[in-house]
């Protein structure tokens, strides 16, 4: 049996040990801002932080420069996953959107907001993570791999 993690025991972790690092390397104690569920969808992100060595603060999400959203990912590990004439191995499959009703018509629509929410912060020059129960392996954060986007935590 394949372990799985909620959501929030995944921002836990990855928000303890980015505040870890950065105390360990720079000697600022940095808190996470983690916003309310309705927050997350309008504005994209879980978790920010105020890197206070990056430029840029973004007026309307707390200040923050680091972004990270956090999602589950469901390991498709045959070929009955639709995605598996692309792959042709095993891949993981996350959801970037909410099924919604629409009041007016009762019908049903995917709501990208989150998604398109991170996409804006990105192309703006933000640091913004999707962080997964399947995206940090202990071998990759414990040997600094500079790969890793957390580099810029410290």
């Amino acid at each position: 049996m394949t372990p799985d993690f909620p959501e929030s025991q995944i921002q836990s972790y990855v928000n303890q040990y980015i505040s870890t690092r950065i105390f360990g390397r720079r000697r600022i104690l940095l808190h996470p801002i983690i916003i309310s569920p309705d927050d997350e969808h309008y504005l994209g992100w879980d978790t920010g932080f105020d890197l206070p060595w990056l430029p840029l603060r973004h007026n309307t999400n707390h200040g923050c420069n680091l972004f990270i959203q956090y999602k589950r990912a469901k390991q498709i590990t045959s070929d009955k996953g639709a995605e598996w004439r692309a792959w042709q191995e095993a891949y993981y499959k996350f959801k970037f959107f909410y099924s919604k009703k629409d009041s007016a018509t009762n019908l049903q629509y995917e709501d990208f907001t989150q998604y398109d929410q991170m996409r804006a912060l990105a192309s703006e020059g933000y640091l913004s993570l999707y962080i997964s129960n399947s995206t940090l392996e202990r071998a990759v954060l414990l040997r600094g791999d500079p790969t890793n986007p957390l580099k810029y935590c410290g």
